[in-house]
């Protein structure tokens, strides 16, 4: 006789005692609890394992870990003094139309930008390039006849964030070059 006849047989007739009875109704109780956790586990890990980092944005990240937030904030203000852009920026991309401002120098010169804040215009324009990992330039439509460039935070789950700093026309693409390698200071740091 095979295991399935067994188990059949073994439920099929009736118990004896009430103990047997009882052993009977636990024995299936934790066959299909466990089944049940299975299945609730396979279908979301995130439950046992958390949600994986690369899945986190930078405010859950910074959030969470006060040396790294430390780390970049020194290391946006470094760039900040060193290269003296008319505004510089650490922005995460929470949802497709919200983002958050996390570190924004000189903050009276950009109301509205640290904290949460809607899509704007020339963000959108930069979104395309973003997705692929690319940095690009548009005018900057906070300070009129300046050009914002601007380098995303990604990691392979997602487009996380942007670095972005305003300069005059004469100084984009080397800012760019100087950008691009902090965004991807910022996003080793994060990720």
């Amino acid at each position: 006789m095979g295991w399935k006849e067994q188990i059949v047989k073994t439920y099929a007739a009736v118990p004896k005692t009430f103990s047997e009875a009882a052993w009977r109704i636990v024995v299936l109780s934790v066959a299909v609890m466990s089944t049940l956790t299975g299945i609730v586990v396979w279908k979301n890990p995130g439950l046992v394992l958390g949600k994986p980092r690369e899945q986190r944005s930078p405010v859950e990240l910074l959030s969470s870990d006060s040396n790294l937030k430390k780390a970049i904030y020194e290391l946006m203000n470094r760039f900040f003094y060193r290269n003296q852009p008319h505004g510089l920026m650490l922005v995460s991309w929470e949802e497709l139309d919200y983002l958050v401002g996390l570190w924004v120098r000189p903050a009276n010169d950009f109301p509205g930008k640290s904290g949460a804040h809607q899509l704007t215009g020339d963000m959108r324009v930069l979104s395309g390039p973003f997705i692929f990992g690319e940095c690009a330039m548009v005018e900057s439509l906070a300070m009129p006849g300046k050009q914002m460039v601007a380098c995303p935070i990604n990691n392979n789950y997602d487009a996380w964030g942007y670095v972005a700093a305003i300069v005059d026309a004469d100084q984009a693409d080397e800012t760019m070059r100087l950008l691009e390698f902090l965004a991807h200071r910022v996003t080793h740091l994060i990720y």
